[in-house]
């Protein structure tokens, strides 16, 4: 049996969606900044359409809570999740999940109009003692937050920590069992599960070891599998890479998911360490808790650098050869204090560099006199080492040598090195060393790995990628495209360099453009001709400016264009304020048909609140849609399969609003992407198209719907 999921459209408000039951996994949280609006889904098309930009607006927390599947044996006892939608016409457009029978009832009886049933069997939980507000075991706590004001929102949560910060902004608890701390229901306390075979694996690298405040710093995502739609979280991009920037120092974690034609990615993350700008190298000083430590007693080293390090390389040296250095395993190159272990007595000499923007410190250094009994309390049970490692250069040009660097909690005594080219037992290093050299001689990415291996055994690998690249031997070339030569007054167009010599930045005539990205989007005010250019410079230096690429600013046809000519099966209907049109009345509406509902907005309507305009299946096969309004008929402009498509708030280059579902809506309004104005004409054009492979989607003789009107 299926169920009818209202879900989401263009702005997450209510589409129909035909779906199984209990979708089990991770239920993804999703955060709307202009809304202030929390939102959970584990529907695997609501979070495509999510993660790859087609509903705007939404990001990921990097939060998730797991379910349980019917092959758990958890399943028999759990309990249904209901989740209904907040009904626009009355002020709302939020979602509500429980999983309490009663409380799924009550809200069917009593709020039938507020709140409209989308699923009583979303995914399943198990419900909290209504009594302790104890959960079962192998669960663990879910909590629901209301956000307490007139535009309804909850926000669910496992985490403690986000309960505090909510209640701190005056969001309400509900649930059962202790008052101070009600529990809404019990998810599943189990990992992620792992992503199919097939789905992209992503790593991220970043464009410079040391953050800066100030300074933006490009993420670029590495992924397999062709991806077709990025997601970032806590980074406003929508591609392969995402710019960030920072007003203060402190670190601060970035992740991504990615989406290709099999399923979405596990989340890759990476943390920045942003430092305010250095203006010179620094210069550090060292001391001890005691310069007379005993053996298994604790000791404690601290910096004390000027010119704020981002990172410190804390060593062990020889006593007789101070200069013999070794990085300590057991300190962190990202704290400034460290604790190392000493398994013999007599002299150790420690010694630090501190790392910032502007480069490394002196080497500094202090030793100490260990004293007591040789003999060291037996490891913990389970002491096996954990890694992290680091790279010289995250792009080393061919034929130079990368070296990289282990350091291990646990004092490994062996280190196996992964990843290098060829067949070499442990990348041709040694293994008791925690550093490693290598090169390659062709332009090639590679993920280096090592773990380490102590009396308790083999750690988890950690790893690195790294992009090897040919030294450019000359300042880059770029040429420069456009994608139209004729873009509409008001609109934009989106110019690209396509750049010679690996170029490191981007000089555009364009004042608002960046200098971290290849394209950049330009607009103008003025009828007529424009001429731009782009320079690059990489490693060697700046070269020079392109041949100028020349546009030709045009004024948007009078009430919009018509693009049906490139269609042989249109079908044009006037859409009726606050009414209906079944395609079976005017003559059907078959694979290839284009229905463009022209509809236009009575002079004296009032378009202050929001209405929709929604195409319902409810005959024949079901068939993927995409529908858009615009002033132009037959406009799909700007449409690439499976990545989020271009809208235009005034329609000259690309549709007001997109959206894909197999009932697509578009909600109008002055609040919305789609502000239809009183005495103007619009129309929504409707097609049979899969948006994310292209296809055709309607895979039956006819596909026949209702369109349906609601006025604000």
């Amino acid at each position: 049996m299926k169920k009818t999921l209202l879900g989401f459209g263009a702005t997450l408000v209510c589409s129909f969606l035909t779906v199984a039951p209990a979708h089990s996994g991770s239920v993804v949280e999703y955060y709307n900044a202009t809304l202030d609006h929390y939102f959970n889904t584990s529907y695997g098309p609501e979070i495509q359409a999510l993660d790859s930009g087609v509903q705007k607006g939404w990001a990921r927390t990097g939060l998730s809570f797991q379910t349980f599947d019917a092959g758990s044996s958890m399943y028999a006892t759990s309990s249904p999740v209901c989740r209904f939608y907040g009904n626009p016409a009355v002020g709302l457009d939020s979602h509500f999940y429980s999983a309490s029978l009663k409380e799924c009832e009550d809200v069917k009886k009593k709020f039938a109009t507020e709140w409209l049933l989308e699923s009583e069997d979303l995914f399943r939980v198990h419900p909290v003692d209504s009594n302790t507000g104890t959960c079962p075991t192998g669960t663990k706590a879910v909590y629901r937050l209301w956000n307490n004001r007139p535009d309804v929102n909850h926000r669910y949560t496992t985490e403690a920590a986000v309960v505090d910060t909510m209640l701190a902004k005056g969001y309400v608890l509900e649930g059962n069992g202790n008052p101070l701390r009600p529990v809404a229901f019990c998810a599943a306390d189990i990992a992620a599960p792992p992503p199919p075979a097939g789905a992209p694996v992503c790593t991220i690298t970043k464009s410079t070891q040391f953050p800066v405040v100030g300074t933006p710093v490009t993420l670029t995502a590495n992924c397999t599998g062709s991806p077709t739609s990025y997601a970032w979280i806590n980074c406003p991009g929508t591609g392969r890479t995402c710019a960030v920037n920072a007003t203060v120092p402190g670190t601060v974690n970035y992740a991504i998911v990615a989406t290709n034609a099999v399923a979405t990615s596990a989340q890759a993350s990476i943390s920045l360490n942003w430092q305010n700008p250095a203006s010179a190298a620094p210069v550090c000083q060292i001391s001890a808790s005691t310069t007379t430590p005993q053996l298994g007693a604790p000791l404690v080293l601290t910096s004390n650098c000027s010119q704020a390090p981002a990172s410190y390389q804390w060593m062990g040296c020889s006593a007789l050869l101070i200069d013999v250095c070794n990085l300590l395993s057991e300190c962190s190159s990202t704290s400034s204090t460290c604790r190392p272990i000493a398994t013999q007595a007599g002299s150790a000499h420690y010694a630090l560099r501190a790392i910032n923007n502007m480069g490394t410190s002196p080497k500094v250094g202090i030793t100490v006199e260990w004293g007591g009994s040789a003999t060291q309390p037996p490891p913990p049970v389970d002491n096996r080492p954990v890694c992290s490692i680091y790279a010289s250069s995250l792009t080393p040009a061919v034929n130079t040598t990368l070296t990289l660097t282990a350091a291990c909690t646990g004092s490994p005594a062996t280190y196996a090195w992964n990843g290098c080219s060829g067949s070499t037992t442990n990348c041709g290093c040694s293994a008791t060393s925690n550093t490693c050299t290598t090169t390659e001689a062709t332009a090639v990415s590679r993920t280096y790995s090592v773990s380490g291996a102590n009396s308790s055994g083999v750690g988890s690998p950690a790893g690195i990628p790294v992009s090897w690249q040919q030294p450019p031997t000359a300042p880059p070339t770029c040429t420069l495209t456009a994608n139209t030569s004729t873009p509409y007054v008001g609109g934009s167009v989106t110019l690209t360099a396509s750049c010679t010599q690996s170029p490191q930045s981007w000089q555009w005539s364009v004042p608002t453009c960046s200098s971290s990205s290849p394209t950049c989007q330009a607009s103008s005010a003025a009828v007529g001709p424009a001429s731009y250019t782009v320079g690059a410079t990489n490693s060697i230096g700046a070269g020079t400016p392109s041949q100028p690429l020349s546009v030709t600013w045009t004024t948007p046809p009078a009430g919009g264009a018509d693009y049906c000519g490139a269609y042989n099966d249109v079908i044009e209907v006037a859409l009726p304020w606050g009414g209906t049109v079944d395609t079976k009345d005017i003559g059907g509406m078959r694979p290839s048909t284009i229905i463009v509902g022209r509809f236009t907005v009575p002079a004296g309507a009032s378009v202050a609140g929001t209405g929709q305009v929604r195409f319902v299946e409810y005959i024949d096969g079901q068939a993927m849609r995409q529908m858009t309004v615009s002033s132009s008929k037959c406009d799909f402009r700007g449409f690439a399969p499976g990545v989020a498509s271009p809208v235009d708030p005034t329609s000259t280059n690309f549709p007001m609003a997109w959206s894909n579902d197999i009932n697509p809506f578009v909600v109008y309004g002055a609040s919305t992407a789609a502000r239809l104005q009183p005495g103007r004409t619009y129309y929504f054009n409707l097609r049979n198209v899969n948006w994310v492979n292209g296809a055709g989607s309607c895979s039956t003789g006819t596909c026949n719907g209702r369109f349906q009107v609601a006025t604000p």
